[in-house]
């Protein structure tokens, strides 16, 4: 007669040396191959400190204690005084990584698991899988705003210290979240089998953890930031908008998400508050503009020959770009502080060199013309112009506001620099008793439109 010997039985035959030694071999190894690739390829080594992130990421992509205990911020119910404590807390764009919510209800479970299951066959594993589950609960809290330099204890930043190209600790909460959901089920079973009464309990917990982690859909918890970048995802390739948002962390992540469909400030437009921002969406070939509730709308929509409210929703409107393509647009200014407003009128001021990025749009070479409105400070100036690697001249300028015709410039198709350099020195408006304004400063440039002139054999 054959007798079968259950797996845990023959585990119980081995010895705890024989344990320890296969163990040691096995550490033995490990050691031996990374001290083989050191001597042997120190470059892998070299190259994987290039990658290391700055330890304030660590703070960033690390969990905080309390999030465990806190719902998730799109919960239909309990959202709203959850995303209040994270406010509150100052999480910012590092809201994803605290979104660790264990459940109260599972913890419960998970506890009557782990205290009521001693005398069941497989309660060491389940204990195993309840020291794993808090050991990653603990790894994945990072030092909060204290940063890596003050928190000794946080043990992500001294994995940092050994791993430096790694960052996302928070993510050891979903071995977290994985071994409290097993010992639930654990406690689940042994509630339904001691008596009606614990199995009721067991139900009425089971309820809790469904509201507790309602909605239930697969895009409850939507990675993109509004409604209008659902909507934008879920349109041709040929759509391609810009986001009026400044360029950090959490935008990166939304641009990559949406692969390219869109682009946020500071990269193919520097601001939405270009007065022109219409005609250069158009000529960049952006088909529509986002404009979130929580900003303010760009003065440029106001313009019904620029823009058309396409689609409204409570997070966010979505403008279709209806302005034509123009002749040039300014793709990039440097040199200049930043745009000021006063009504309907806007400026800016030029340092003692200033710089624009153009680009012609046409597929042919064309002469154009800027006909520019400038403002020079302290009195009459001279502004010396450079097109591409061409001296274009200097123009004298009147004291006051006045409008300008600068050119006729030939352009080719594609990117050209204009630089703008003040023969007379930047002045301080405080220096001069005009006002408390400490800058160094020289004209001022109110606004500019191009127009395009006949070739000399009369075609355009």
């Amino acid at each position: 007669m054959r007798i079968e010997r259950r797996p845990e039985e023959m585990m119980q035959t081995i010895r705890p040396g024989a344990r320890l030694a296969v163990a040691a071999a096995l550490v033995t190894l490990v050691c031996a191959a990374a001290i083989t690739a050191w001597l042997m390829a120190p470059q892998m080594f070299a190259l994987a400190r290039s990658q290391a992130f700055p330890s304030s990421d660590v703070t960033l992509h690390s969990a905080r204690w309390w999030a465990f205990l806190t719902p998730p911020v799109d919960h239909v119910l309990l959202g709203p005084a959850a995303r209040s404590a994270m406010d509150r807390s100052s999480v910012g764009v590092g809201l994803l990584e605290q979104q660790v919510y264990l459940g109260y209800a599972l913890m419960l479970l998970a506890a009557c698991g782990l205290v009521l299951g001693r005398n069941l066959p497989f309660r060491r594993p389940v204990a195993a899988v309840a020291v794993l589950g808090a050991v990653a609960a603990f790894i994945s809290i990072g030092p909060g705003e204290a940063g890596c330099s003050s928190a000794w204890w946080a043990p992500a930043c001294r994995l940092h210290d050994v791993l430096p190209m790694f960052r996302s600790y928070a993510r050891f909460a979903i071995v977290a979240q994985l071994a409290v959901a097993l010992a639930a089920g654990v406690g689940v079973t042994v509630l339904w089998q001691r008596s009606r009464f614990t199995a009721g309990v067991a139900t009425l917990l089971l309820v809790v953890a469904v509201f507790e982690y309602w909605p239930l859909p697969w895009r409850a918890h939507d990675v993109l930031p509004t409604s209008a970048h659902r909507w934008l995802s879920d349109q041709s390739a040929e759509v391609r908008a810009l986001d009026c948002v400044p360029p950090d962390a959490l935008t990166a992540t939304t641009v990559w998400l949406m692969q390219g469909r869109v682009a946020v400030e500071g990269a193919s437009i520097e601001s939405c508050a270009d007065p022109d921002l219409g005609p250069t969406l158009a000529a960049l070939g952006f088909t529509h503009l986002v404009v979130r509730a929580d900003r303010e709308a760009p003065p440029g929509v106001t313009r019904v020959s620029d823009f058309a409210l396409a689609r409204e929703f409570p997070d966010a409107k979505i403008y279709l770009v209806t302005a034509a393509v123009p002749a040039v647009i300014i793709r990039l200014a440097s040199g200049f502080r930043a745009r000021e407003v006063a009504g309907l009128d806007h400026w800016r001021w030029m340092r003692p060199e200033g710089r624009w990025l153009v680009r012609q749009t046409a597929s042919v070479t064309q002469r154009v013309m800027l006909t520019v409105e400038l403002e020079p400070l302290g009195g009459p100036r001279h502004l010396r112009m450079i097109v591409g690697d061409t001296d274009a001249g200097v123009v004298a300028l009147k004291a006051g506001l006045h409008t300008y015709q600068l050119g006729p410039w030939t352009l080719a198709p594609g990117n050209h620099t204009i630089t703008f350099t003040s023969v007379e020195p930047a002045l301080q408006p405080s220096a001069g008793g005009i006002s408390t304004d400490s800058r160094w400063l020289t004209v001022a440039y109110h606004g500019a439109t191009w127009g395009v002139l006949p070739a000399p054999d009369g075609r355009r």
